[in-house]
């Protein structure tokens, strides 16, 4: 008995698992046709083609076959994408079922869920977790393809500037943490830092009110522009050394302590 009902619930999935393979590669292919002829269509009318269309289909244009079928070109590709989004779905949550009922009566194997619903929440979970790996994996390959970017921006300016994807190519200083060694003083506190702090503010080009991302990407900006290895201008590196003393300044601190001295 148990081997009748095994294969019965085999037989089942089998047939499940054929017949929604079939739709689904049909209508997959139906999407790749008409999305082929969708974007066919706008590369005609973008180059002129509305013209023509214009010319010679303008006594068909209110015709119900040729609105109906614009209509299918256009929506088809949307709505068989989802289509076969929802078929796989319901592929994987019927043939496990079924699959699993006939290990239980063939193989004497414990079934994982008691209910349909459960397989297709458990391919919901694997859809989640597919979509997770995918992102991360996009995530690594940008980052990747930042750092050697970077790496190759850097080579113009030697060892004084490396890549960090979160907060991108930065200055490496030899004094320590940013700020410790400027002319600008970025630790100062006594008289005159409004005024400093204002004029490194210009020397980057930048609102006193920035706040540090737009302080350094300006910073970015110009530094990549005046480096000696890049600007042959004789006046560029002692502009160059002006962008660093200035940036130095503007530090975290002395840009919150200016925030809340004088806003």
């Amino acid at each position: 008995m148990n081997k009748i009902l095994g294969n019965f619930f085999k037989g089942i999935g089998i047939i499940i698992d054929y017949f929604l393979a079939g739709v689904i590669l049909v209508v997959a292919t139906l999407v790749n046709i008409f999305s082929s002829i969708k974007d066919a269509l706008i590369v005609i009318f973008s180059l002129g083609g509305c013209l023509i269309f214009f010319f010679f289909w303008i006594p068909w244009l209110f015709s119900p076959k040729v609105m109906a079928t614009l209509l299918v070109i256009l929506i088809f590709p949307f709505l068989g994408t989802i289509t076969v989004s929802y078929l796989k779905y319901i592929q994987y949550m019927s043939t496990e079922y079924f699959y699993d009922k006939a290990d239980y009566y063939l193989l004497g194997k414990e079934v994982s869920y008691d209910s349909m619903g459960d397989y297709g929440r458990r391919y919901q979970r694997i859809r989640e977790q597919e979509r997770i790996r995918q992102e991360e994996a996009r995530r690594r390959a940008q980052e990747e393809a930042y750092r050697q970017q970077w790496e190759e921006f850097a080579k113009n300016f030697g060892e004084s500037f490396t890549w960090n994807f979160e907060e991108g190519w930065q200055r490496n200083y030899q004094q320590g943490q940013r700020g410790q060694s400027s002319s600008y003083g970025p630790g100062a506190t006594g008289s005159g830092f409004k005024e400093r702090y204002e004029a490194a503010c210009g020397e980057l080009g930048v609102s006193p009110t920035s706040d540090k991302y737009e302080i350094k990407l300006a910073f970015r900006k110009m530094a990549k522009k005046y480096h000696p290895d890049i600007n042959k201008d004789p006046g560029a590196t002692e502009k160059f050394q002006k962008i660093n003393d200035a940036y130095e300044f503007l530090s975290d601190e002395n840009i919150e302590r200016y925030k809340r001295t004088y806003h």
